[in-house]
């Protein structure tokens, strides 16, 4: 007897057929279908109790940041979010790690090919924050182009932006490309990790031009670093979460006998 593997469907979309059934047949559908459906709830209570775990550890780093300038503790520089290979950073280049390895396992589990676009860019991503490669890039830039200053921004900010401008048209070909080649059950979690990706830029983009403008006041400073650096830690947590929902939606194939 010759035995194949069989990609399943998510949990929630695999109805039982009762109709022809003899009555016990009936009864053992049904107590497989209460079964799905239990294991599909629980992993929903899973996800939900391991994204608020993350979302306090979220929390505490960002309390901890503010207990610098508030209180006589968490005087060290690790504390601090912005710091290079601090617990904050450090938090958050194991969430995209985790990020990228959760979208490659889902793609070798589905056999999907366009879950590939994610673990490129989440895995850039990671080297970029740890190597500071935008950082180094964009003083390139600004050196060998000879960016002028504008609108308050120095030449080094602006050469910044332009790589982050480069990695978003980047990005977005990549994933429109996967976007036209992928299952329907890719495209619906692509627009949700694109909305959120979209938001991740908005915060590491978007906010640190503006942080750059205003840094040299205190006060600005500080509530610009919280929004900065804590609102990337808390899209990446809801991508954790989402990416952990993915995989358990798509249990692993089962060996099946014709």
């Amino acid at each position: 007897m010759r035995r194949q593997t069989a990609e399943q469907p998510p949990l929630e979309a695999r109805p039982v057929a009762l109709t022809g059934l003899s009555l016990p047949a009936i009864a053992v559908a049904s107590a497989q279908d209460a079964r799905l459906r239990a294991t599909a709830i629980a992993n929903t209570h899973a996800v939900r109790e391991i994204l608020i775990l993350m979302l306090c550890t979220d929390a505490l780093l960002i309390a901890a940041h503010l207990g610098q300038y508030f209180t006589p503790y968490f005087s060290g520089p690790s504390f601090h979010l912005a710091t290079e290979r601090g617990f904050g950073e450090v938090v958050q280049y194991v969430k995209v790690y985790w990020i990228a390895l959760s979208f490659l396992w889902l793609s070798i589990r589905t056999a999907e090919r366009a879950y590939l676009v994610w673990p490129m860019i989440f895995g850039y991503l990671l080297v970029d924050d740890a190597f500071r490669v935008h950082e180094q890039a964009g003083h390139i830039l600004a050196r060998s182009l000879g960016s002028p200053a504008a609108m308050g921004l120095g030449a080094q900010d602006i050469g910044e932006l332009a790589v982050f401008a480069l990695m978003g048209v980047t990005t977005l070909l990549l994933v429109s490309l996967a976007y036209l080649w992928g299952s329907a059950t890719f495209r619906h979690s692509a627009r949700r990790i694109g909305a959120l990706l979209f938001l991740f830029g908005l915060f590491a983009g978007g906010v640190d031009m503006v942080h750059g403008l205003v840094s040299h006041i205190p006060l600005y400073n500080t509530l610009l670093t919280v929004l900065e650096d804590g609102g990337e830690l808390l899209v990446l947590s809801a991508i954790c979460a989402y990416t952990l929902a993915l995989l358990l939606r798509h249990p692993p194939p089962v060996a099946t006998a014709d």
